[in-house]
């Protein structure tokens, strides 16, 4: 288990990753950003997966979703940041 903080003036969160099985990992977050120009924090919440293909490649996904604390309509409020990943690994 991996365990990730973050805090400084403008933001502060946490992480954890968690490898369930040899080649299989999953990871949630949550950071609280301070923005000083609306008087509002902006909340990011990110989950994770990443899955061992071979010793050197290996699988990954990412959703971030950023919102305002205190807005009232949720369509608006929440944007997906998407990722897929395909990482290679060689030590040179």
């Amino acid at each position: 288990t991996e365990w990730s903080f973050t805090y400084d003036q403008n933001q502060k969160g946490i992480e954890v990753k968690k490898s369930v099985y040899d080649k299989v990992e999953f990871g949630y977050g949550i950071s609280q950003k301070e923005n000083k120009e609306e008087q509002q924090p902006q909340i990011t919440q990110k989950v994770s997966g990443e899955i061992k293909v071979t010793d050197t490649v290996s699988l990954g996904v990412e959703r971030e979703i950023k919102k305002d604390s205190v807005s009232t309509d949720t369509q608006a409020e929440q944007k997906p940041d998407d990722k897929i990943m395909l990482k290679y690994k060689k030590v040179f």
